[in-house]
């Protein structure tokens, strides 16, 4: 309704000032128009003209404050291009009269008379048809190219080269079976780039390529094959030859007239260069080759209340534009932006936009990094609020090289599904910085898990909610809410001068990732403000926090404090570092106090303020499948690389020594043999430990002999000078007949000591932190209470009683409070138990 209302006001004001101006309106209809009635006839809207082609000779007749009027429910196939501007108070309008659903401006074509050409492909021949086709649609919705192999087979449909030349890429288990010479080969060339190039020839495991890819290709990374009628095997899949214009269609046993096919054939529905002061309120755009508006040099342009559907590239592109104002519309199926503000725009407003499905078909949109976006901004003072944008290829909302730019109190869920290392909003400047802030406030940034797939890491997603890069700086993220990213929530990398305030990351694989490395030596972190932040893990599988840098410098990298840092399942493993020492790195990962205290930041800052166990343990299966744990007169059943001996009275009587002598960073292994393991159960392990050093140790499960796989997850344990009692869970590990515990570490110059190792078979209750946890946001530009099941805790100490009021565009998690399940605090924890017992989820 308030979108309405502001298309409606809008179209009013216009008309009211068109009214005193004298100016003129026509009208269209393409039911009941015609074009040769007079000028006189067409301004009554009982005698309207009919085409575009009839808008466009009449074009340069048009004067400040005209109107033009399409007929409501009415389809008009063509484009307008514009060649007369109006003026800042009276500026030409297109808008629509008469009742129903809004006019369609479309570039599609419908297929018929279809031709059999065997093996359930038919194809359809249309004149109109250009050199290329990029939509297609099938009973009106978006139909993807053929593929080989398809989107659901495994991998999501990619297959992989194990090398790569100049000019070509080699597949071993390809097979010349089909020679795809001439098809296109779209290669996954880095996480956040797929680059589609034409297949010169195809020769056994090799495929070669004509034209360039934006980077040389990674071996182990993926591709696929499209544009050849050789993909076809799918019903709907499409291949067009521009040859002879002819579109063939995978139909299999069923019909082509039982579907209506529709492609595009217009590349701009709207053309406006060197023209200003252009108005569209109203209107539905479909079926562009290309673009559904194309600005060059154009300001005060206002598009409101519109529909922009199945663009072939872009929604809006815009170059060298000023004072765009795009609100209220709708954007959905776009193969590559849907607002692309590409060169040198300013004062754009974006606002109360839904944008939907865009960049979602993996070959469809561009090569190189500005594609596969729902908006990308390249210029100053713009401002991006207010708008809902749902599943995006890459990056949702994208700025760069500006100053000033505003996103503001969108809503971003479903980003990063076809391309990753990208965010739900991401900024990125030149090397010589900005010199007035940009803002990132108050956005709800959800679900960017990313997409692996086609990569050499397939099972490890790179997505970030807010990502500040190269050389960004002067840049204020303030109180969003960020949660479940497949990276971080948000993440610093070679930034400077960022400010980090009153934000809620939860549920994100690290909550704050900040990094300086190799790819911008000289962007250092520096002079940034991390202050009155939530940083909270759901599982003791996420990190709250990781901060590497290229020196032993993260108490340079500015100011840290007032945050709280919550892993609440286990606030022993709440901070990684990792950082350069005497040219050796060193990893480290620490509670807060431990952070604290290493490098002088976070001095008021708090941890989570209850407990959540991890898992209850409710029976014990087998018995130690380790025989020798005590050690109490040799080591027989375990061994180290390269040192190891017994020793008496260091811990409970004999205990297995360890010695790293190795400088370097060289992994030193402690194995232990346990024997046969099932991926049917869950395995307790239990140990003593005690070291030279306080340091890291990482434990898992790996098969004793070649190819020494692991079979399970890795702990991450931190032990030290003084004895610690440990235990961990390995959930499901793969089967292996015989297999070892794995504990192993890279700090050299050590001695450690091990005892009463433990490994059992366990009948065991995994703790579900939904049962615990409370999560909500609201996405409204009001206070709202959200009801809540008994009694839990903020992260202050506050607590809340059967319903929460949670702020306008911001987010709140809480955590139980129960009389069943106490919640100590983890130094009452500790206390209580009389040792460290660190709990671990796998």
């Amino acid at each position: 309704m308030k979108q309405t209302l502001i298309q409606l006001s809008l179209f009013l004001c216009v008309l009211f000032i068109s009214s005193a101006a004298s100016a003129k309106t026509y009208y269209f209809s393409s039911v009941s128009g015609n074009d040769s009635r007079t000028t006189a006839q067409a301004q009554t809207s009982s005698m309207p003209w009919q085409t575009l082609s009839k808008l466009n000779s009449i074009m340069s007749t048009l004067s400040p404050g005209d109107s033009v009027l399409f007929r409501a429910g009415e389809t008009f196939y063509g484009s307008i291009t514009l060649t007369k501007s109006g003026t800042s108070s009276n500026p030409i309008v297109f808008a629509s009269y008469g009742s129903g659903t809004k006019p369609i401006i479309t570039g599609f074509q419908t297929m018929g008379s279809w031709t059999s050409v065997g093996n359930g492909i038919y194809e359809s021949y249309n004149s109109v048809l250009g050199t290329d086709l990029t939509m297609v649609t099938l009973n009106g919705n978006l139909q993807p190219m053929g593929r080989y192999p398809n989107i659901n087979a495994a991998n999501k449909g990619y297959l992989n080269f194990e090398s790569h030349g100049s000019g070509y890429i080699k597949d071993n288990q390809l097979t010349s079976s089909t020679n795809w010479t001439g098809a296109d080969v779209v290669i996954r060339v880095k996480r956040w780039i797929l680059d589609r190039v034409k297949i010169s020839s195809h020769s056994g495991t090799n495929i070669y390529y004509s034209g360039s890819l934006t980077y040389n290709p990674y071996d182990n990374y993926g591709y696929f094959i499209e544009n050849s009628v050789k993909t076809l095997d799918q019903l709907g899949e499409w291949y067009y030859n521009p040859s002879n214009k002819k579109l063939s269609v995978y139909f299999g046993s069923s019909k082509p007239t039982s579907y209506s096919v529709q492609a595009s054939a217009i590349a701009a529905l709207v053309t406006i260069k060197n023209q200003n002061n252009i108005v569209f309120t109203g209107i539905g755009f479909t079926g562009s080759n290309l673009k559904m508006f194309d600005l060059y040099y154009a300001q005060n342009v206002q598009i409101v209340g519109c529909s922009m559907m199945y663009s072939g590239v872009d929604g809006i592109d815009a170059s060298a534009t000023t004072n765009l104002c795009v609100k209220s519309t709708y954007f959905n199926y776009t193969n590559n932006i849907a607002i692309d503000l590409n060169y040198n725009c300013a004062f754009s407003v974006l606002q109360y936009n839904y944008i939907a499905n865009t960049g979602m078909t993996a070959g469809a949109g561009l090569n190189g990094n500005g594609s596969y976006k729902a908006v990308t901004i390249v210029g100053n003072d713009n401002l991006v609020s207010n708008n809902t944008v749902y599943n995006t290829g890459a990056d949702a909302i994208r700025f760069n090289c500006g100053d000033n730019n505003v996103v503001k109190n969108n809503f971003i869920n479903n980003f990063t599904m076809v391309k990753d290392d990208c965010g739900g909003v991401y900024s990125v400047v030149s090397p010589t910085g900005n010199k007035r802030s940009s803002q990132i406030i108050g956005n709800i940034i959800i679900n960017g898990v990313g997409c692996p797939e086609g990569t050499d890491k397939p099972g490890t997603g790179s997505s970030n909610g807010v990502y500040i890069e190269d050389n960004s700086n002067n840049v204020v993220v303030d109180a969003n809410t960020i949660s479940n990213c497949g990276r971080s929530g948000v993440f610093v990398h070679n930034s400077f001068g960022i400010t980090l305030t009153n934000n809620l990351l939860y549920d994100n694989l690290t909550q704050l990732l900040m990094i300086h490395d190799y790819a911008q030596p000289n962007a250092l972190l520096r002079n940034n403000v991390v202050t009155d932040n939530i940083f909270f893990a759901k599982y003791d599988t996420q990190t709250v926090s990781m901060v590497s840098t290229m020196a032993n410098d993260i108490n340079l990298l500015g100011k840290m404090d007032k945050n709280y840092f919550c892993r609440p399942m286990d606030d022993n493993l709440t901070m990684s570092s990792s950082v350069i020492i005497n040219n050796v790195r060193v990893d480290r990962v620490q509670d807060l106090a431990g952070w604290q205290s290493t490098y002088g930041l976070d001095k008021a800052s708090q941890k989570a303020p209850s407990f959540i166990p991890a898992y209850s343990i409710n029976s014990y299966i087998s018995g130690n499948k380790f025989s020798n744990g005590t050690f109490n007169s040799n080591i027989t059943g375990a061994y180290s690389t390269p040192s190891c001996s017994w020793v008496n009275n260091k811990l409970d009587g004999g205990t297995f020594q360890a010695t790293n002598q190795y400088t370097n960073l060289s992994n030193y292994q402690i194995i232990v043999g346990i024997g046969a393991i099932s991926s049917s159960k869950s395995y307790i392990l239990k140990f003593s430990s005690l070291s030279s050093k306080d340091t890291l140790m990482n434990a898992y499960l790996r098969i004793s002999g070649a190819p020494y796989s692991r079979l399970s997850d890795t702990k991450i344990i931190p032990i030290s000078k003084t004895r610690q009692e440990n235990q961990y869970l390995f959930t499901a590990p793969a089967s292996c007949s015989a297999a070892s515990i794995i504990f192993e570490t890279k700090c050299p110059k050590v001695n450690f000591w091990l005892d009463n190792i433990e490994l059992y078979d366990a009948n065991v209750s995994q703790t579900d932190p939904n049962t615990y946890l409370f999560y909500q946001y609201n996405y409204s530009s009001n206070s709202k209470a959200f009801s809540i099941p008994g009694t839990y805790m903020d992260v202050y100490g506050k607590t809340y009683t059967n319903s929460v009021t949670i702020p306008a565009y911001s987010g709140v998690v809480l955590i139980k409070q129960t009389t069943a399940n106490i919640l100590y605090s983890f130094d009452q924890q500790k206390e209580n138990q009389g040792q460290n017992v660190v709990l671990t989820r796998p």
